[in-house]
């Protein structure tokens, strides 16, 4: 089934003040002016079928994803960071047992 269109409407409205516009507090420079003025107003398209406005922001989530990859991902897999977390993630399987504890 298909999401409610209004709901849609107010998700892409949100990601747009967050995301696109240039004085969003989390703006993304990866668009040109034109690109990223054709993605608002798609955004705020009151004509567009649901099946069509589910997938306007498919090319800016791959264009961000892609960013990051290339800017960032590998140094954040070999960063301390990224160790922590998996140490805590390889915890969470551990079930202690009485011999963990001292008396």
């Amino acid at each position: 089934s298909e999401p409610d269109l209004n709901e849609m409407r107010a998700m892409g409205e949100r990601i747009c003040d967050t995301f696109l516009r240039p004085d969003a507090p989390m703006a993304l420079d990866l668009f040109d002016e034109v690109a990223r003025q054709s993605l608002m107003d798609m955004a705020m398209d009151t004509r567009l079928p649901t099946a069509s406005a589910r997938r306007i922001f498919d090319a800016a989530q791959a264009a961000a994803v892609n960013a990051m990859e290339a800017q960032c991902y590998q140094a954040f897999m070999r960063s301390e960071h990224f160790s922590y977390i998996l140490e805590l993630k390889a915890k969470e399987g551990v079930v202690p047992g009485l011999p963990d504890f001292r008396l």
